[in-house]
């Protein structure tokens, strides 16, 4: 289900993001990200719930490329288990414009890895890789509005068994920026 959203959701972003003109950002910009999903699915009458939270801090290398980690946490509820998921990815963002000045369509990829725990067990997964693309919408001078759709390829080995799988998602959220977002139109504070 979370497939016939995400494609989409990515393919138009990427078509906005091919119409793109004028710089979104300053160098120097920082920003504190902050997202989630929740998401239930059901596979051969097993349910399973996904809680998703995430956090950014990115700085702008110039007016487009802006670089940071991921903080990661994840519950993962199914067959009366609770699995709890921490990490840490390196994830690079590519600022678009699309003339608007309060609309920035964004890819991005990043690598990291993330730590499971639960149902007696515990392990390490690495995220190869993370990629995705959404639009932020600008509120103000110093926040705004985030949505994107994005993919991961985890894989994991424990016990001499390597086991991997794709997850595709959709999230929202919001993001600050401490000293103004700076950009077309609008000055650093």
């Amino acid at each position: 289900m979370v497939l016939r959203h995400a494609v989409p959701g990515v393919v138009l972003t990427l078509l906005v993001a091919a119409a793109a003109q004028a710089a979104p950002f300053e160098k120097g910009v920082r920003e504190v990200q902050f997202a989630g999903s929740l998401e239930h699915n059901s596979v051969a009458g097993e349910g399973a719930t996904f809680l998703n939270l995430s956090g950014f801090y990115g700085y702008c290398t110039n007016s487009h490329w802006e670089f940071g980690p991921v903080v990661v946490l994840r519950t993962t509820s199914a067959g009366g288990e609770t699995f709890t998921t921490i990490g840490l990815t390196g994830d690079a963002y590519y600022n678009f414009t699309t003339g608007q000045d309060k609309t920035i369509p964004f890819v991005f990829a990043g690598l990291g890895f993330l730590h499971n725990s639960g149902g007696g067990s515990s392990l390490t997964t690495g995220i190869l890789p993370r990629l995705g693309g959404g639009v932020r919408w600008l509120i103000g001078s110093s926040a705004s509005i985030n949505v994107d759709a994005f993919f991961e390829h985890d894989r994991a080995s424990t016990e001499g068994v390597t086991e991997s799988g794709n997850d595709l998602g959709v999230e929202a959220g919001f993001s600050i920026y401490p000293r103004g977002h700076g950009g077309v139109g609008r000055g650093m504070k």
